[in-house]
């Protein structure tokens, strides 16, 4: 008789789309976090690509990602480079080093679920 834990996927597994739509909503705190020393009108332009990195992110995350289509996977990395470069950038770690963290649980959690595990070795 199989466990449950080795034949079905675990509950990180099945719920890392969360994870991932929550980066996705909260990704334009980043932008907020940089916009006293702006202004409202100098930094207009970094809020719409924050608004639509959310809203393509989470786009991608409530369909392609939760279907494991594996191109989705593959291009929500965007966030963990997005967050990075804005780390470097800012030369602060809040609040893009959360982020990056979130966004980087919530894509390696599932991979076994778009890649499944390894096929045995035959033997000769």
């Amino acid at each position: 008789m199989k466990s449950a834990a080795v034949s079905g996927p675990g509950w990180y597994e099945e719920k890392a789309w969360a994870v991932m739509l929550l980066v996705s909503l909260l990704a334009p705190a980043a932008w907020l976090t940089d916009l006293p020393g702006t202004g409202w009108r100098e930094g207009l332009p970094e809020g719409a690509l924050a608004a639509g990195m959310g809203l393509f992110g989470a786009a991608i995350t409530l369909s392609a990602f939760r279907r494991r289509e594996r191109w989705a996977w593959f291009v929500l990395w965007y966030y963990p480079a997005f967050f990075t470069a804005h780390i470097l950038a800012s030369g602060s770690g809040i609040p893009g080093m959360p982020l990056l963290l979130l966004s980087m649980l919530g894509l390696l959690l599932p991979v076994r679920r778009f890649f499944g595990s390894r096929p045995a070795r035959r033997v000769a």
